[in-house]
């Protein structure tokens, strides 16, 4: 039997108040206590309400629509990103149209018409972040749109920005080497025209001030994100140099840095202990399993997402950045434990 719709009148019916005052909290209008609004928002949660955006825009005169855009849909990190935003953007009743893959000359994203136009009424953009001199793509977007990102520099008037705690990431990974007993310890970064690498090495070269020692740049190598670049630059490090520990910006380029000290007859991590950064999904199956940096990655989206609804509907964010935590997740590529399997999804 199909389920019938609920509807508005349900949710008002449940929480014992008029169809309007629901619709007033749905559409952030009007002054509604906040009992009142918590209450509202039970009943919709317990109905598992959905506005109709097509009722909604007719009525509102707005589209309820959010443009979400990424440079890059391969990466784990950026597709998760996005689908927490989506989810977050239907649960406070809007449409999320996504685009990506398209870049400019500058490697920034490019923007799809339609958000640009009046059908969207803010912009989420999710990418890795240039230095803050080739931001070129505010410049594709109307001044009055509101807009956050993910993964740009801070302080460009107008944008709010969420990130992840990257410098502290970089600082944790590092710091947990160096209290395993790693003095020569390398790092390879992702491309240093971006944000996020750039604050990451900040961290590895804080931790290792901290202690005392210098950066050595024979110890600095760079990537492109992908596992064929970690690989490289791991060769290229060994070829250079001497080091027992090895701080790998992304876990993507862990799983090539693996391959290349295997193949170099380096066990780890009995001679060279890895962490990485991300700790996507299959990072618990690596061999040996990684040690790595956890990024809320849909997390992000869904903060993000709830941050762009309150600027749309007038509610400004005091601050523009907001920082998520970045915590160590400890297995066995560090050396640091013994490994324990994952729990199994099988029943």
């Amino acid at each position: 039997m199909k389920r019938q719709r609920v509807t508005i009148k349900d949710v008002a019916a449940q929480a014992g108040v008029s169809y309007q005052t629901v619709s007033r909290v749905l559409n952030a209008k009007g002054e509604v206590a906040e009992e009142t609004r918590v209450r509202i928002q039970a009943a919709i949660d317990a109905l598992e309400y959905r506005p109709s955006a097509i009722a909604r825009s007719l009525v509102s005169q707005r589209t309820h629509v959010l443009g979400l855009l990424t440079a890059d849909f391969s990466d784990y990190t950026h597709a998760r990103i996005i689908e927490g935003a989506e989810m977050e953007a239907r649960r406070r009743g809007y449409l999320a149209f996504v685009s990506g893959g398209e870049r400019g000359p500058d490697g920034e994203p490019l923007t799809s018409p339609l958000f640009t136009q009046h059908q969207t009424e803010g912009l989420l953009i999710v990418y890795h972040g240039a230095s803050r001199d080739q931001y070129t793509i505010f410049e594709q977007i109307p001044r009055d749109l509101p807009l956050v990102t993910i993964g740009y520099a801070p302080g460009r008037p107008g944008v709010a920005t969420v990130g992840v705690q990257n410098v502290e990431g970089g600082r944790r990974a590092t710091e947990h080497l160096l209290r395993l007993g790693h003095r020569r310890i390398a790092t390879i970064s992702g491309p240093m025209q971006m944000y996020a690498s750039q604050e990451r090495r900040r961290g590895y070269a804080k931790a290792l001030q901290a202690t005392g020692l210098d950066v050595d740049s024979a110890l600095l190598g760079e990537g492109d994100w992908s596992s064929a670049s970690g690989y490289r630059a791991t060769r290229e490090l060994l070829a250079r140099t001497e080091f027992t520990a090895l701080f790998v910006q992304n876990d993507r380029m862990a799983m090539g840095a693996l391959q290349a000290l295997r193949e170099q007859g380096r066990r780890v991590p009995d001679e060279v202990a890895v962490v990485g950064f991300d700790d996507i999904p299959s990072t618990p199956y690596f061999d040996p399993p990684l040690t790595t940096v956890h990024q809320p990655t849909y997390e992000l989206g869904e903060l993000a997402a709830r941050l762009l609804i309150d600027l749309i509907n007038g509610q400004p964010s005091s601050a523009d950045l907001t920082r998520l935590p970045t915590p160590l997740v400890v297995r066995r590529s560090c050396g640091a434990e013994a490994y324990r399997p994952p729990p199994s999804s099988e029943r």
